[in-house]
C-alpha cells in the first residue's frame, strides 16, 4: 500500500543544503515523482559540469560561486529554471499540484461543502465522480454507498457492483473496483451512518477499511469498532469475499445468499448487515430481509436510510 499522503503545509519542494539530493512529499502523485526525479538529475548534471571544470582559474571559481548561490534560494523557481536548462519540456515553467486522490484531499484544499467532486485514485485510468461528506465527523469522507429510498435496484450482477451504479449523492454503489483502488491508496477508516423511518440514526466507525482486489473476489478486511449502532460487522462479515447473484462466494454449504436475500455483499452463510438488501418501510414479518443493521434493529426491520464512506485513518 501506498502511505505518502502530503499536507498543505509540506507539500512543496525543497533543496537539501549539501545539493546531495532533492525532495519533495507529493510522491502519491507520479508525475510529481517524475518531476523530482528529473529535477535530481539536472542538479547532478550542473554539479558535474561545475567539478569537470579541469582548472582552478578565477572564472572557474566564480561560476562555482554562482551556482551554489543560484541552489541555496531554496525556491521552486529555481527548480523549474534548473529543469528547463536540462530541457525537461513537460515540466518547464509550471509546478502541477497533486490531483485529490480521495475526499479528504479536496477538504484538505479548502472544498468544505458537501457535494459531487471529482477524484483521481492512484491506479485509475482517469478521473472519477464521488459523492463527498464534508460536515459529518470533521468531513472528508468519500462515500461508496448510500440508500434513501426505492429508486435504485441493488439486486445486480457482478460486473455492476465491479463498475458501480445508481446515482451520486442519491441511491447508488460506487464500484467494487473504485473501492478497492482507494482502500489501498494507504490505511482507511470506515463510517456508517444509519436512520430508521422515525429519524432515530447511529453510527458505527471500524478504524480500518480495505477491499482487496477481484482476483480475491473483493475481500473485505476490517478493524476494530467503536459507535452508537453495535458491531454486526466484525465477526461476521471481515474476511469475506464479496457475492452477487451470479458469482457465489460465501460460505453457505448450499444457497446463495445474494439469490437467497436478493441482494449482494460480504456475505458468511449469510448476514448479520445488509445493506444492499431490498428496501422496505420499517418493520415487518419477514425473518432476515430488508436493509438490515441487526445490531441496533434486530432482523425484521428495513432502514430508511444509509450512507458507507471512507477516509485516511487517524484524521
Amino acid at each position: 500500500m501506498i502511505n505518502t499522503r502530503p499536507t498543505l503545509e509540506t507539500d512543496r519542494i525543497v533543496f537539501i543544503s549539501d545539493k546531495s539530493a532533492i525532495m519533495g512529499s507529493s510522491m502519491r502523485n507520479s508525475a510529481g515523482f517524475v518531476f523530482l526525479f528529473y529535477a535530481g538529475l539536472c542538479v547532478i548534471a550542473i554539479n558535474a559540469q561545475v567539478d569537470s571544470g579541469g582548472g582552478t582559474t578565477d572564472t572557474a571559481t566564480e561560476h562555482t560561486t554562482a551556482e551554489e548561490e543560484l541552489l541555496a534560494e531554496n525556491t521552486v523557481e529555481t527548480l523549474v529554471n534548473l529543469i528547463c536548462d536540462c530541457k525537461i519540456k513537460e515540466t518547464c515553467g509550471q509546478v502541477t499540484v497533486p490531483e485529490p486522490q480521495d475526499c479528504y484531499d479536496l477538504l484538505q484544499q479548502g472544498h468544505t461543502k458537501s457535494g459531487k467532486y471529482t477524484i483521481y485514485p492512484f491506479g485509475n485510468d482517469g478521473p472519477l465522480l464521488v459523492y463527498c461528506d464534508m460536515e459529518s465527523d470533521g468531513g472528508g469522507w468519500t462515500v461508496f454507498q448510500k440508500r434513501e429510498d426505492d429508486s435504485v435496484d441493488f439486486y445486480r450482477d457482478w460486473d455492476e457492483y465491479r463498475e458501480g451504479f445508481g446515482y451520486i449523492g442519491s441511491d447508488y454503489w460506487l464500484g467494487n473496483k473504485y473501492i478497492f483502488l482507494i482502500t489501498n491508496q494507504e490505511r482507511y477508516e470506515l463510517r456508517v451512518d444509519l436512520e430508521d423511518f422515525a429519524g432515530e440514526t447511529r453510527y458505527a466507525k471500524y478504524d480500518h477499511f480495505r477491499v482487496s482486489d477481484e482476483a480475491t473476489n473483493y475481500k473485505l478486511s476490517l478493524g476494530t469498532y467503536s459507535g452508537t449502532a453495535g458491531d454486526s460487522m466484525t465477526t461476521y462479515h471481515a474476511g469475506m469475499a464479496f457475492t452477487t447473484k451470479d458469482r457465489d462466494n460465501d460460505q453457505h454449504s448450499t444457497d446463495n445468499c445474494a439469490v437467497v436475500i436478493t441482494s449482494a455483499w460480504w456475505y458468511k452463510d449469510c448476514f448479520r448487515v445488509d445493506l444492499n438488501a431490498q428496501y422496505l418501510h420499517g418493520a415487518h414479518d419477514q425473518n432476515w430481509r430488508g436493509v438490515i443493521w441487526d445490531a441496533w434493529k434486530g432482523h425484521q426491520y428495513s432502514l430508511r436510510r444509509t450512507e458507507m464512506k471512507i477516509r485516511p485513518h487517524g484524521i
